[in-house]
């Protein structure tokens, strides 16, 4: 116990006073020709203690580069967060849900009454994407214009699900955006 006070109490004297200060042994007019320290280390006194056998060792938590280092790690540690993650462009949502459509597993596409696999749809959307290309800004647009109905007879374009459940190409589309834009 007295060893800690007595290291904590020299620490502190010699951590925090320098030539010329009140604390300090060394006279004032010294204090200008005695250069500043050069080492940011402090340096604990030589005490001779009867417990004391050897110099006491300082404490890590009084070494500047401790404290620097832990500042250093803390900024670090606040600058590398999770970014968050970047908005797709309109022509990515187009193309992804392009790449949904052709990727149904045993899905059929019914347009103007004759039915399609999903490879050949998908290649129809993207074509008819091309061709209205003026029109299409959004993927609500492509949806609207290029995945809903046909152009030549107005007939809604519909999807046959592997399990038989029908759903109006469009509609399912704007869902399938729906969760696009929640996923992270």
């Amino acid at each position: 116990m007295r060893k800690t006070i007595a290291l904590a109490f020299s620490g502190l004297i010699w951590g925090c006073s320098g030539p010329g200060s009140p604390t300090s042994s060394a006279p004032a007019e010294r204090s200008t020709s005695i250069p500043a320290r050069t080492s940011s280390a402090p340096v604990a006194p030589p005490t001779k203690n009867s417990t004391d056998e050897s110099p006491s060792p300082v404490r890590e938590s009084h070494k500047p580069e401790a404290r620097d280092s832990e500042s250093k790690s803390s900024v670090t540690a606040k600058s590398q967060t999770t970014p968050e993650p970047r908005r797709l462009t309109e022509t990515e949502r187009i193309e992804s849900l392009i790449r949904h459509v052709e990727t149904l597993e045993g899905a059929v596409f019914i347009r103007n009454g004759e039915e399609h696999d999903c490879t050949a749809a998908a290649k129809h959307m993207r074509d008819k994407w091309n061709w209205k290309k003026k029109d299409i800004k959004t993927a609500e647009d492509f949806i609207r214009v290029a995945a809903t109905k046909s152009s030549m007879s107005g007939e809604v374009y519909r999807i046959r699900f592997k399990d038989g459940h029908e759903e109006n190409c469009g509609e399912y589309l704007l869902k399938q955006l729906g969760r696009q834009t929640q996923a992270p």
